[in-house]
């Protein structure tokens, strides 16, 4: 297998520094201390998997991710642009959204998508939570790949502080 990890461009890189500046900039803290801006810790409920497609990285363009948790599925486009992948949630859904990270891993059968489930509530999320990946072609007829999966989380409790409130980020991870 030919492994090729395919990084953000410079672009890219720019426009995300660009969001994460902004979002800490214009994020709601507690206190007014500038210090604030750099003690503040970020975490996100999600839950993290795998995907291998038999297609080439340009042939996954306007292709449809489907990410089903106990039955409850989330969709989201396929986009591809220079070897970098992005994922856009079809529409908003109380069970959560799914989404897929920018690396795109190239494998000697097709491609590796890393996919993200962001849950719509991390307090219902128990491990053994059966998960379903699938590609579609655009009209979600024709099943490209499919991986049937078993969640395991851990939970990462964040201190309260001056500067944010206590909670607490559930991190998952899929196994075969």
């Amino acid at each position: 297998m030919v492994r090729r990890p395919v990084g953000l461009s410079k672009r890219a890189r720019r426009y995300a520094s660009l969001l994460l500046l902004s979002a800490l900039v214009l994020a709601p803290v507690a206190c007014t201390d500038r210090r604030c801006a750099f003690d503040i810790q970020f975490c996100e409920s999600r839950v993290t998997g795998t995907l291998d497609v038999p297609l080439k990285p340009a042939e996954l363009d306007g292709k449809r991710l489907e990410i089903c948790r106990n039955g409850a599925c989330v969709f989201a486009k396929i986009f591809v642009s220079r070897h970098e992948i992005g994922c856009a949630p079809t529409a908003a859904d109380p069970a959560g959204t799914a989404g897929c990270e920018s690396a795109l891993e190239v494998t000697s059968s097709g491609a590796r998508i890393h996919v993200i489930y962001y849950p719509g509530s991390s307090n219902d999320l128990t491990n053994g939570d059966q998960f379903a990946l699938r590609i579609t072609d655009a009209s979600a007829f024709t099943v490209i790949a499919e991986r049937v999966a078993v969640a395991s989380y851990s939970t990462t409790h964040i201190e309260g502080n001056d500067c944010q409130e206590a909670r607490s980020c559930v991190s998952g991870t899929l196994t075969p």
